[in-house]
């Protein structure tokens, strides 16, 4: 756990957000609110960062209801998936996703696939 931490760490310094995440942080600790964090959210930056970080996420190689793993993502070019992303969330809506579900009182005896749409 602290070796994935570090990890992250890392990432956060290699893109040069550490600085900035930090002062969210402080803040956010103050009670501010944020309303004006998009242009952050979708900077080339944050966009690799969160790319470098899912990539790295062992749930990353199983196939999502799309079908896809991360490795259709990691063939493309870095401005043509930054471009990607920015276009998706312009009009973000989410895809279904699936949940598993364990019974508490079954004891964990019976699971449950629900998909939201």
């Amino acid at each position: 756990m602290a070796d994935l931490m570090i990890q992250k760490l890392r990432y956060n310094e290699y893109f040069g957000l550490q600085e900035t995440f930090d002062n969210l942080f402080k803040e956010s600790e103050k009670g501010r609110y944020f309303t004006d964090i998009y242009k952050l959210i979708i900077s080339e930056e944050n966009i690799l960062l969160a790319f470098r970080n899912l990539k790295s996420n062992t749930g990353s190689k199983t196939r999502g209801t799309n079908g896809h793993t991360i490795k259709h993502l990691n063939k493309m070019n870095a401005d043509k998936l930054i471009k990607i992303i920015r276009k998706r969330l312009e009009n973000y809506t989410p895809h279904s996703v699936k949940r598993l579900f364990y019974s508490e009182a079954k004891r964990k005896n019976e699971t449950t696939w629900n998909t939201y749409n």
